[in-house]
């Protein structure tokens, strides 16, 4: 099977702290917006491959780069990922659970910001 590539804009977000609000559990807004994104480039680019999830038992392996302004401002590498792995959940895989592999890299590119993710399954 071939891999799910896709290339997200804009500044990697860091996954925002849960807040607690009468009972409910509340994702920031901004965090909430970039997941969304993540979700809708990787629908398209899932439907140009005709990438279908397979059953619960299909492990992924994921390779992200985090392209930045600055290396070392903007959140560290565990929440930088948290927030693509859950873009992707019900897309390119069932749940990031079924993510046994995974490959993160911070990398700097002021002029163009974006997160480059791959998807394979194993």
């Amino acid at each position: 099977m071939s891999a799910l590539e896709v290339t997200i804009p804009g500044a990697p977000v860091p996954k925002g702290r849960p807040r607690f609000v009468r009972g409910h559990v509340i994702t920031p807004p901004e965090t909430k917006a970039h997941e969304s994104k993540i979700g809708w480039l990787s629908r398209a680019a899932a439907a140009v491959l005709g990438w279908l999830l397979p059953p619960k038992i299909v492990a992924y392996a994921v390779t992200m780069r985090l392209y930045r302004a600055y290396r070392f401002k903007g959140g560290d590498i565990d929440n930088l990922s948290k927030t693509v792995l859950d873009g992707l959940n019900g897309i390119a895989y069932a749940d990031d659970a079924r993510v046994v592999e995974l490959h993160a890299y911070i990398l700097q590119d002021a002029a163009n910001p974006r997160t480059e993710v791959t998807v394979v399954q194993l």
